[in-house]
This record gives structure tokens, C-alpha cells and sequence, in this order.
């Protein structure tokens, strides 16, 4: 999948979700040996979305941390 594929995928899903949810947003990340590609799309309010990420920013509820080797950090 191109990069281009992959943003376009990226903005499908936040259309098909935004007409389920008031605001959708969605940051994705993807590498490998030779590259670093990063990926955002959204769907609604731009201010409830930049609130939203906001708030998870400060207080990610369900993150779960890993360390190098992928292992939960307790």
C-alpha cells in the first residue's frame, strides 16, 4: 500500500465513522528500515476534536506503556 493509499484509507474510515460519532479523529503512525510515515484524518467539529485530543493528551485513560521489547511496563 502506497503512502498516498494509506492517508486515503485513513480519511475513508473517519468518514464511515463520523456518521456514527458527533467527532472522529484519528493519528496513525507507520515505519520501516527506510521510512517514517505519520497519518491524520477527521470527521466533525473541529474544535470538539482538538478538545478531545486535549483532554487525552493530558490523561491517555487506557494507554498501556511498552518499553523496548514490547514488553507492559508495570
Amino acid at each position: 500500500m502506497t503512502i498516498e493509499e494509506k492517508q486515503a484509507y485513513i480519511e475513508k474510515v473517519a468518514a464511515d465513522l463520523g456518521e456514527h460519532f458527533d467527532c472522529v479523529q484519528i493519528l496513525a503512525h507507520d515505519s520501516d528500515v527506510d521510512s517514517y510515515s505519520t497519518f491524520e484524518a477527521g470527521s466533525g467539529s473541529l474544535f470538539a476534536r482538538l478538545y478531545q485530543a486535549m483532554r487525552w493528551a493530558e490523561e491517555p485513560a487506557d494507554a498501556v506503556f511498552e518499553d523496548d521489547d514490547d514488553e507492559p511496563i508495570d
